[in-house]
């Protein structure tokens, strides 16, 4: 079963590409006429955003009492990331490959499906801070009208 995710994932990612090609023709124009600058800034941000991924699912591995190096957790990220955005199952599948990657690292499925429970109750909860704020934002301004 494992092997067969793992075969089927690059096929899902060519899939999902080659769907996409009138995005990937506007990308590309993107690219051509993109500052180097601009390009070397967003490379730089993605690289953050993993690194800080990564760093928040040790946290929360740690918080589980697992030890895990940041480059597992950036990986297992990554895994997460892809499989949620890539699969028709979104989340469901990125959870799935982030406890299959987790074992095929030596570590525990169950605790590597409780962190990914317990980071998106944490991701969920930021965005109900942010959207509570809004609101608040909104309804003291008397700007609730539809």
């Amino acid at each position: 079963m494992r092997r067969a995710l793992w075969i089927l994932a690059p096929i899902l990612l060519l899939l999902a590409i080659i769907s996409r090609t009138a995005e990937l023709n506007t990308l590309g124009r993107i690219f051509a006429n993109a500052h180097p600058g601009w390009l070397v800034a967003a490379i730089g941000l993605q690289v953050a955003f993993a690194l800080n991924q990564g760093a928040f699912y040790q946290a929360v591995f740690r918080l589980l009492d697992t030890a895990v190096d940041l480059g597992t957790t950036v990986w297992l990220s990554l895994v997460m990331a892809f499989a949620s955005l890539a699969t028709p199952m979104g989340t469901t599948a990125g959870m799935a490959f982030f406890v299959v990657a987790a074992r095929g690292r030596g570590l525990s499925p169950s605790r590597a499906f409780l962190v990914s429970l317990t980071y998106y109750f944490f991701d969920y909860v930021a965005l109900l801070v942010v959207l509570l704020a809004g609101l608040a934002i909104l309804f003291a301004r008397r700007d609730l009208r539809p």
